[in-house]
């Protein structure tokens, strides 16, 4: 039986960046980083390039910036961290937190877009 791993396709959004901060065990925030390259999502995860190194769990915010489109916020737990990338960078999988109101969920207008995106980039596959 060769069963999927994964629930959603993978797909890319060409020239899409990822701007990232993590919150510290007092819950402050660092410096957001440099736009780093987003290299796929799905409606579940994200991949994305790093000069920093994160362990698995980390809570991590992360901003999505898409030429031509509205940015989109997400929180986001590290789930695997890969050091394939010359020059000290990192490939990150993160796993999207669960959407919903309240201070714990990311919002459902951000599952809305996740929504649009998968629609409008599904064409474009990992």
């Amino acid at each position: 039986m060769n069963a999927k791993k994964r629930t959603f396709d993978r797909y890319n959004i060409p020239g899409a960046s990822v701007v990232f901060k993590k919150a510290n065990r007092l819950g402050l925030f660092s410096t957001s980083s440099k736009p780093m390259p987003l290299i796929n999502i799905t409606k579940s995860g994200i991949c994305f390039v790093s000069e920093k190194r994160f362990k698995h769990g980390d809570c991590i915010t992360v901003k999505i910036n898409i030429p031509g489109e509205k940015s989109i916020n997400l929180d986001v737990n590290v789930r695997w961290l890969k050091n394939n990338i010359p020059g000290e960078k990192f490939h990150v999988g993160a796993q999207i937190r669960p959407f919903g109101k309240g201070h714990n969920y990311n919002s459902l207008k951000s599952l809305e877009r996740l929504r649009e995106l998968d629609k409008k980039f599904e064409d474009y596959d990992a």
